[in-house]
């Protein structure tokens, strides 16, 4: 194993470093250390290229494969699996690799998913989502801390079958897990925006998806920044916000080029004014909230008597709760979905906290005042 290494070192000089740190390592059988090595040279563009990996893992690796961590055993054999000459050949090496492991939960999770994303991308659906049931189940089951970059992995896997697979929502549902596990600076650069894009596109027509805030406080839409997608990032603010004429300016300008927004053209119609709705309601406190069926109709863009559909579609889909008075054209809101706030909406809260906090203050200077005379008058 020290011939191929230093036969290596000598036929690609500009890597000499690193292939005399892992024949060091293995030398002085100093297996932590030579891991650490593995996890840093598969993200080297030169061990990326050919074979380059694949051949380091059967001449070195492998025979060494017990005596190191076994997750970063795994982090390299999934590097591996990708210089595989086909897909048989890299599902054959990555169900091998995961029998072997299979005493570790975290290593033989990995092994799964990747498994299962090898799967999605041959088209074996029903096999993918398999595995990623059975990996899920284990997460969720498992009585110790699993590992941030076990679940990143698995809610990539997961990501991925629902984004071939639908319905739109999951896909949101599992890229926002994704991202909560995964540092951005970790992906690479041409697939942030990308991800930024996809993104942003399923949380604004996703079926059910009215609360955008945890998607706009993330760092990834700044990806979308100064690009020609900037548009995405506008309409999601525009949606969280409600506001229905900057929707409109957008959607009439990009709706042409992008298909996926004209085909939804009318569910995004009711959705923004569900949002438009539930801002209008936000913005009173909770003794202000009988609304007028007029008010309504003209905060939410539509005909008067659109407004009574209008409650009900919100009402079903558990984003308000209220009561209806059809006779007198008014609803009582009694409840607000919770959802994560931007900065406006943030600073309308501490508006109303400050009204609330004088509204306290006058009322202890009125008893203040008056408190002999209430006194009195109670005697």
């Amino acid at each position: 194993m020290a011939d191929y290494l230093e036969i290596q070192s000598t036929s690609f000089p500009e890597q000499k470093e690193h292939f005399n740190s892992i024949l060091d390592s293995y030398t002085k059988k100093l297996w932590h250390q030579l891991g650490n090595k593995l996890a840093e040279i598969i993200q080297i563009p030169f061990f990326q290229s050919d074979d380059h990996l694949l051949r380091l893992h059967d001449n070195i690796v492998k025979k060494i494969a017990n005596n190191l961590n076994q997750q970063q055993y795994v982090w390299f054999a999934l590097a591996v699996a990708k210089q595989q000459k086909d897909t048989e050949t890299s599902l054959k090496f990555l169900e091998e690799i995961g029998e072997a492991v299979k005493e570790d939960k975290h290593a033989s999770l990995l092994c799964k998913v990747e498994v299962a994303r090898v799967r999605v991308q041959a088209g074996e659906l029903a096999t993918a989502k398999e595995l990623l049931t059975e990996g899920k189940n284990l997460v969720q089951k498992y009585s110790g801390i699993v590992d941030q970059l076990v679940q990143s992995h698995l809610y990539l896997g997961l990501m991925e079958y629902y984004k071939v697979k639908g319905p739109v929502s999951l896909y949101y549902e599992n890229s926002l897990l994704y991202m909560t596990y995964t540092p951005l600076e970790s992906i690479p650069t041409d697939q942030q925006l990308s991800l930024a894009s996809e993104v942003s596109l399923a949380a604004i027509v996703g079926d059910g998806i009215y609360n955008f805030g945890e998607l706009l406080q993330h760092a990834v839409i700044t990806k979308l920044h100064g690009t020609p997608k900037q548009w995405l990032s506008e309409l999601l603010v525009a949606f969280n916000q409600g506001d229905i004429p900057t929707f409109k300016a957008i959607f009439a300008a990009q709706s042409g080029t992008e298909a996926t927004l004209k085909a939804a053209e009318g569910f995004l119609a009711q959705k923004i004014r569900i949002m438009a709705l539930i801002e209008l309601v936000f913005a009173r406190d909770a003794h202000s909230r009988n609304l007028r069926f007029d008010e309504i109709a003209a905060t939410c863009d539509c005909e008067l008597d659109r407004v009574e559909l209008l409650l009900m579609k919100a009402f079903s889909l558990g984003v308000l709760t209220g009561v209806m008075d059809q006779v007198e054209q008014t609803v009582r809101i009694k409840w607000v979905q919770p959802r994560v706030l931007d900065l406006k909406q943030v600073g309308t809260i501490r508006d109303r906290l400050k009204d609330w906090s004088t509204q306290v203050a006058d009322s202890a200077r009125y008893l203040e005042a008056n408190a002999p005379e209430l006194l009195l008058s109670r005697g």
